[in-house]
């Protein structure tokens, strides 16, 4: 399928949508309605559905290790430790330097 074909979601992906259709005490349409109608009813398009059984599974995953609080410490602090030096300050500048060869203007 090249990209931007429209897809339906399969048996399996559909099932883990949950989307519903209920109406709402003034009888108006639930207000997924057209998510439902766009995602389902007139195929994905931008293929938000191409991976859903696959994201459920792994939030699923998250729920269970979140609910054991010393495995989610332990893995919330290695994350922390694991990630590099980030400054939005240091990664303007380089962007600005690499792409567009500017240098900084120095304010007195």
């Amino acid at each position: 399928m090249r990209a931007g074909t429209p897809k339906k979601p399969n048996q399996d992906e559909s099932r883990e949508v949950r989307i519903t259709d209920k109406a709402d005490h003034n009888h108006a349409p639930e207000p997924f309605t057209p998510l439902r109608e766009t995602l389902i009813d007139r195929g994905d398009y931008f293929r938000h559905l191409a991976d859903i059984t696959s994201y459920t599974k792994a939030q699923e995953r998250l729920e269970e290790l979140y609910a054991d609080s010393d495995a989610w410490t332990r893995m919330a602090i290695l994350n922390v430790a694991g990630s590099g030096k980030f400054s939005s300050d240091r990664t303007i500048a380089e962007y600005a330097a690499e792409i567009w060869n500017a240098v900084p203007s120095p304010v007195e």
